[in-house]
C-alpha cells in the first residue's frame, strides 16, 4: 500500500544524480516535495521547492512553516572526500542533524537513509543476504557509514529505513569501460579478481520511489540486483561488447584465470519488478549501447 500524495511531505536531504530524479518523480506525483542541498539547482521540477542550506547545521526555523507538515526524511547524500573526516563530516554530521531536528517535526513518519553494503565486513567471498549478520566493517570509512545507520536507528527505532546500496552504475557512470579499454591496450595490468556487486542508477531511483512512497517499508533493504559476479568476467564481456582485444582478458577457461576469493556475494530483497536491468549484462548493454550513439 502506497501513502496517499496529501499525506506526505518529503525532505530531501541530498539532491545529486540519485537524489533529483526521485525529487522530481515524487513532485510529478503530486507529493510535497522540499529539497535540501548546498548548492543551487536548476533542474528541479517547478513544484519542488529548494532550501540552499548545509544540512549539518539544518533547524526547524530554516524550514519555516514547512516543519508541520514534513512526514518524511530522505538522506542521500555523498562525501565531499574519500577519508574518514570527510565521510564524518557528511553522513554522520547529516545524520545527527537530522536527530536534533526530528524533535520539530510534528509530522514526522518516516527516516530513510541510503547506506552501503560496505558496511558488511565480510571480504572473502561469502554469500550475504538481509538476514545475515553484520561482521564488523575494516575500512575507517565503512565504519562511518555503520555509525551513521545506529545513530538513526536508535533515535528513531521503528520509523527508519535504512536502503544499503550495492555499487552504483549506469549511463554516466562509466569507471569500468575505462578499465576495460585501458586494459585492453595495455595501458594498465589486468585488475585482481574478486567479487563484484552492483544496481544501476535508474533501478535505485525505482526502488528508493517504492520505499519511500510504502505505507509500512521494511527496516533494511539490501539493494542490489542479487547477480554477484566475478569483476573479471564483467570486464570481459566489457570489452568483447565494445570489440576491444582480449587477450589481456582471462577466460574462466583459461590457464591464467584465478577465480575470486575476496568480496562478497549479495543477495537482496528487493521485489525483482522493481529492477528493469536484472543483472549486469543487462546494465552494460544499455549503457554501451548508448555510449555508440553519442
Amino acid at each position: 500500500m502506497t501513502i496517499a500524495t496529501h499525506q506526505a511531505h518529503y525532505l530531501m536531504i541530498g539532491v545529486g544524480a540519485i537524489g533529483l530524479p526521485l525529487a522530481n518523480r515524487l513532485a510529478t506525483d503530486g507529493y510535497r516535495v522540499t529539497a535540501v542541498s548546498r548548492s543551487p539547482k536548476t533542474n528541479l521540477a517547478a513544484s519542488v521547492s529548494h532550501l540552499c542550506a548545509d544540512a549539518r547545521t539544518l533547524t526547524a526555523a530554516d524550514l519555516g512553516q514547512a516543519r508541520h507538515t514534513i512526514s518524511h526524511v530522505v538522506i542521500i547524500v555523498t562525501p565531499s572526500g574519500m577519508g574518514e573526516q570527510a565521510y564524518r563530516d557528511s553522513y554522520l554530521a547529516i545524520a545527527q542533524a537530522v536527530v536534533r531536528l526530528g524533535t520539530d517535526l510534528p509530522n514526522l513518519q518516516r527516516v530513510v537513509y541510503v547506506s552501503s553494503t560496505g558496511v558488511y565486513g565480510q571480504r572473502a567471498g561469502e554469500r550475504i543476504d538481509i538476514d545475515t549478520p553484520l561482521a564488523p566493517p575494516t575500512s575507517a570509512t565503512n565504519q562511518v557509514l555503520l555509525q551513521t545507520e545506529q545513530t538513526l536507528q536508535a533515535a528513531f527505532g521503528t520509523r527508519c529505513t535504512i536502503v544499503r546500496a550495492s555499487g552504483i552504475y549506469g549511463r554516466e557512470r562509466r569507471r569500468l569501460l575505462a578499465m576495460a579499454r585501458d586494459i585492453a591496450t595495455g595501458a594498465r595490468p589486468a585488475t585482481s579478481n574478486n567479487w563484484s556487486n552492483r544496481i544501476m542508477d535508474s533501478d535505485l531511483v525505482n526502488a528508493l520511489h517504492h520505499i519511500v512512497t510504502a505505507a509500512a517499508p521494511l527496516p533494511v533493504y539490501l539493494a542490489t540486483d542479487s547477480h554477484p559476479v566475478p569483476l573479471h568476467e564483467v570486464l570481459a564481456f566489457i570489452a568483447v561488447y565494445m570489440g576491444l582485444d582480449t587477450a589481456n582478458f582471462a577466460s574462466q577457461n583459461s590457464a591464467s584465470y584465478v577465480a575470486p576469493t575476496t568480496g562478497k556475494r549479495l543477495y537482496g530483497n528487493l521485489p525483482t519488478d522493481w529492477l528493469e536491468y536484472p543483472d549486469y549484462q543487462a546494465g552494460y548493454r544499455d549503457i554501451l549501447t548508448h555510449s555508440k550513439a553519442e
